[in-house]
């Protein structure tokens, strides 16, 4: 419990001297939310787009909705770990400016 609460300080500590990147992972998850709920909506209005009174993409999404379920949390966690990953390279940036580490 001790090692959990040591890197939450951490966290708050660069936070507290870099809010940019508390801002820009705040909006990453605030993006990964959205794309959580909007996921099913989205293939939804894509499946029945029609052109010229068909619909292309119906049969496509039915026969791989099995698939195409699964991204309703790998594609959010996925804007996570980028977003992490950006945040994280920012970090390295502004500690060796900081430093010349």
């Amino acid at each position: 419990m001790n090692w959990l609460m040591g890197k939450l300080e951490d966290v708050s500590d660069v936070f507290k001297v870099l809010p940019n990147l508390k801002w820009f992972l705040l909006l990453i998850f605030i993006v990964a939310f959205a794309v959580l709920l909007l996921w099913f909506p989205v293939l939804i209005y894509i499946a029945n787009i029609q052109f010229i009174e068909s619909k292309p993409f119906y049969d496509l999404i039915a026969l791989n909705f099995e698939f195409l379920r699964h991204g309703v949390y790998v594609v959010p966690l996925l804007i996570i770990i980028w977003g992490i990953y950006q945040a994280r390279e920012a970090y390295k940036k502004k500690l060796k400016r900081v430093y010349g580490r």
